[in-house]
């Protein structure tokens, strides 16, 4: 039984929801990429990886699982230039597991592009 079947089968595993995202997101990564035409090619395969991704962690308890799902969410919004949302989804990834190299590294990564363009960003809340 293949995961999609799985997935539909049991759409309230968010276990199976995280390797969907993950087999989804492997999918499109096998695609060389060629410029904008990589994006127009794997548009659909990306999408459902993201939002299987932002799925995942409304299944179930599980904050290993779930901190990895938004770090490779973030890691996925990179993969697409969308760097702030990117940001959002790697600190709720920290707010499950402080210690995530994916989202502490994707963050920092983050933060310094922006300053290494001249634009700051501010951290939440005034802090």
């Amino acid at each position: 039984m293949t995961f999609e079947r799985l997935s539909t089968a049991y759409p309230e595993n968010g276990l199976l929801a995280f390797n969907m995202a993950n087999a989804y997101g492997a999918q499109a990564d096998i695609i060389p990429y060629t410029g904008i035409d990589w994006y127009m090619t794997t548009m659909h395969t990306q999408k459902a990886a993201r939002r299987l991704f932002r799925q995942a962690p409304t299944l179930t308890s599980d904050a290993d699982n779930n901190s990895r799902s938004m770090a490779n969410l973030g890691v996925r919004l990179i993969k697409a230039w969308r760097l702030v949302e990117a940001y959002d989804y790697y600190q709720m990834s920290l707010s499950y597991d402080q210690t995530n190299v994916i989202a502490l590294t994707g963050a920092a990564n983050i933060l310094l592009h922006y300053a290494s363009i001249g634009i700051e960003m501010q951290a939440p809340f005034g802090e």
